[in-house]
């Protein structure tokens, strides 16, 4: 991948394997949820979702389940590859969106 492709990237990625794992409803908010805090997030590009997406999301029996990836850059120092100073913030900011998720869900009209 060269320079100009890791940088086109988007910060956060969600993947649910094309649609087979959760609802438009739970992309959607995601996406929003991504916009809010001013990151680039897209759904399914470039990252669908791995094994675990696939193995834990069964949306016949109600069980949604969404990969998020964030961008390397983000959470990795690039001179020597080790966490970079911003990994505290990126995992306190996927503690919020699990949160949010789990409180999104549980809403009667949704």
């Amino acid at each position: 991948m060269s320079v100009e492709d890791v940088a086109a990237l988007p910060d956060l990625t969600s993947g649910d394997q094309s649609g087979n794992t959760a609802d438009t409803v739970r992309k959607a908010w995601t996406s929003e949820w991504f916009r809010s805090r001013r990151c680039s997030g897209t759904v399914n590009d470039p990252h669908h979702g791995g094994d675990l997406v696939r193995r834990c999301g069964a949306l016949t029996e109600q069980r949604q389940s969404i990969q998020v990836e964030v961008k390397r850059a983000l959470h990795i120092d690039k001179a020597d590859l080790k966490r970079g100073a911003r990994v505290g913030k990126i995992g306190a900011a996927c503690g919020d969106l699990v949160a949010a998720l789990v409180a999104q869900s549980s809403r009667k009209d949704v």
